[in-house]
């Protein structure tokens, strides 16, 4: 199945109407948005090809009321990959030089114990925490 096929299964399983449909809805109360009322159809969607562990991330951010369509959850989701993508790729020098600086030092015997660095990161978590 190509990537748009994927796509138009998707959408297709979310019925074109909830596609179309604007889900976002302000309440009379302190023009707060509610959550719009989770669909039978929704709530039950597949998409051959795709496994619900998939599909329910996308029923979620769907019923939350913050995108209109599936295409703008998709779309964001993209955006996201091509960013991250993109960082990865500006930096992809420096991460390198920092995991052979690294490597070097365990040479060197100058590295840090498991037991030490859990500890270390025991401590930060905890100072986080308070």
């Amino acid at each position: 199945m190509s990537f748009y096929n994927g796509i138009r299964h998707i959408v297709m399983a979310f019925g074109m109407s909830a596609c179309q449909h604007d889900m976002r809805r302000v309440s009379p109360v302190m023009g707060a948005r509610r959550r719009p009322a989770a669909s039978p159809r929704l709530a039950g969607a597949t998409v051959p090809g795709l496994a619900e562990s998939s599909t329910r991330p996308l029923v979620l951010r769907f019923q939350s009321g913050a995108f209109r369509t599936v295409e703008e959850i998709i779309h964001r989701a993209l955006e996201s990959l091509d960013a991250e993508e993109d960082w990865l790729q500006a930096n992809r020098e420096a991460i390198a030089g920092k995991i052979s600086r690294g490597i070097v030092q365990l040479d060197r015997g100058e590295g840090v114990p498991g037991r030490v660095a859990r500890e270390r990161l025991r401590e930060k978590k905890a100072a986080w925490q308070a």
